[in-house]
């Protein structure tokens, strides 16, 4: 579409949003830097689940538009006790899920019915896994993404569709090919991830981590004193709230995955209001078409390094 035609659904009432980004836990084993849990700054959201109970009723909201549901946030999914349950609800709709991979059940996962299973695993062995995922067991997390791929070939099915992530962080950068290897040994693609670092991590967490190379870099450099991240790509016109938005564990809405919900303001809250009020409500549809024009006149936008679609002007 151009950009006219998006303005049109920017402000298309009878339409519900598309994709669904559900955080359905904040609690993790790992530490990870680059990560609000992994540094603490959850606040009052962290060590928390989503009940099936509380997923029904934000599901019964989402349904009748909702195409894709993506099950991922500032927490590991298979911590959540009634993941499983969830996972039924869902067998239906393109469900993914990323894992950190260190603790599921192969045979629930291969019978709940979930459509892509995303390993994040940042590293060749050890050492270079647990340099960003702190706490973490590499040998386990390949393990369990063999066991997934094992139990499906035992039961005859193609789905969860197993691949493996791997962040190209700067001691990883020249690594390309060791993990391309490793990922084909095992009978997986292993898709390649820029970083997302963001000022509020610190300049520290920056240099560390910020790989060199062009091809591994979504961020140009940040601005420290005015907390402005440049993207390599930078596009002024932001889709993302049109397609669908950011749900929290604690029912908390933003318009994207790149806000935080709980810093979303004004503050939208599944649990006291009704989607279809929260969604083409005045203020989200004034910001999305705010976005569309130009992104980062947005406080909250400026922040954001993710590599967006190009729109036509047109």
């Amino acid at each position: 579409m151009n950009l006219s035609e998006y303005f049109k659904e920017a402000i298309n009432p009878s339409k519900g949003p598309e994709m669904l980004i559900l955080e359905v836990s904040t609690r993790c084993q790992l530490r990870c830097p680059l990560c609000l849990n992994g540094r603490g700054m959850l606040g009052e959201r962290a060590n928390k689940y989503l009940t099936q109970h509380d997923f029904l009723y934000i599901w019964e909201q989402f349904e009748p538009s909702c195409k894709y549901v993506l099950l991922e946030g500032a927490g590991e999914a298979f911590l959540n006790p009634e993941i499983y349950g969830i996972l039924q609800y869902l067998r239906h709709i393109r469900t993914y899920m990323d894992t950190n991979g260190q603790m599921l059940d192969p045979e629930a996962v291969v019978l709940s019915g979930l459509k892509e299973l995303v390993f994040s695993i940042d590293g060749y062995d050890q050492e270079s896994y647990e340099r960003y995922r702190v706490g973490g067991s590499y040998r386990k997390a390949i393990d369990n993404m063999k066991s997934v791929l094992k139990t499906k070939e035992r039961m005859q099915v193609a789905t969860p569709e197993v691949k493996w992530k791997s962040i190209m962080f700067s001691h990883l950068e020249e690594q390309g090919a060791v993990l391309a290897y490793q990922a084909d040994e095992i009978g997986v693609i292993v898709e390649f991830a820029q970083p997302n670092i963001v000022p509020k991590y610190g300049r520290e967490q920056w240099e560390r981590f910020q790989p060199l190379r062009p091809m591994w870099r979504r961020i140009k450099d940040i601005d420290w004193e005015q907390h402005w991240v440049r993207p390599v790509k930078d596009f002024s016109h932001c889709i993302l709230p049109i397609i669908g938005p950011y749900v929290a564990v604690n029912g908390n809405l933003s318009p994207c995955c790149a806000i935080d919900p709980d810093e979303f303001e004004p503050r939208m809250n599944l649990f006291e209001q009704d989607l279809k009020d929260i969604w083409w409500s005045t203020e989200l549809a004034d910001f999305r078409r705010r976005v569309l024009v130009d992104r980062f006149q947005e406080e909250q936008c400026k922040m954001c390094s993710v590599n967006l679609p190009e729109v036509d002007d047109e």
